[in-house]
């Protein structure tokens, strides 16, 4: 039997004397897409980081696809695709180019990376655009690209940050659907987000951070039977009484 995709065993991080996480502990089953949810400053971004191997944990335990991301780093950046919310790129390449140095990276065959990076642009409308150069790029098509490369190389687990800032409505569409599609091949989908309407009708399972601890954990039905939500915006109530 495979591993869950994800698992965070009573995970703690500080930085400095700050506790961004405290004795955090979820498990991502396979085929899950899995909503991380909280305002900013719950500590999503470091429970991605921690994930992907950007960053060392103080303390607990944590494996992706059975791999310790501390001991196992490299097996662990094999199994993953990762896009940031931060949309950085190589301005100087075409975004065919951009996505097919993703494929090369993961030691993909240069004929199946070419094909796969082509199917994955002409999919976001870019087929006649996907050769000009990425500096030309509006932000919209930036986070196409970005996205194409995260998922060239079929990845276990897909990691996404805010991914859908920048794109138009029917990009979105496009996008889920080829997240549905992604999860439906027995891959894992983590998507982080401070956006909760979005995920409601989309995630299968959701985990809820605030101040660093985790608030709620589980299917989405879960989640909301046990903290008597209506929807998952309820979870995060402001001052003023308007969601995040």
């Amino acid at each position: 039997m495979s591993p869950p995709a994800v698992v965070f065993d009573k995970v703690t991080h500080r930085y400095d004397r700050k506790e961004a996480l405290r004795d955090v502990s979820f498990t991502i089953p396979r085929g899950a897409v899995f909503g991380l949810i909280g305002p900013n400053g719950s500590g999503k971004s470091t429970t991605l980081n921690i994930l992907t191997t950007l960053l060392s944990h103080t303390e607990g335990g944590v494996q992706v696809c059975g791999f310790d991301v501390r001991t196992e780093a490299a097996e662990v950046k094999s199994r993953i695709g990762f896009a940031p919310e931060e949309v950085q790129l190589y301005n100087g390449l075409s975004a065919r180019e951009f996505v097919e140095l993703s494929a090369a990276l993961h030691h993909m065959d240069p004929e199946a990376g070419a094909r796969r990076a082509e199917h994955l642009l002409a999919h976001f409308g870019l087929e006649d655009r996907m050769d000009e150069l990425l500096g030309s790029y509006s932000k919209g098509m930036r986070r196409k690209s970005l996205i194409a490369a995260s998922m060239v190389h079929e990845p276990e687990l897909l990691v996404l940050d805010e991914p859908l800032e920048g794109l138009d409505v029917v990009a979105q569409r496009i996008f889920k659907d080829m997240i549905r599609e992604h999860a439906a091949n027995g891959k894992t989908v983590i998507y982080s987000t401070h956006i909760l309407e979005v995920l409601e009708g989309f995630a299968t399972h959701v985990l809820l951070l605030r101040d660093g601890q985790v608030l709620g954990y589980g299917s989405v039905e879960q989640v909301h039977a046990d903290l008597g939500l209506e929807k998952l915006a309820d979870a995060f109530p402001n001052p003023s009484g308007s969601r995040p």
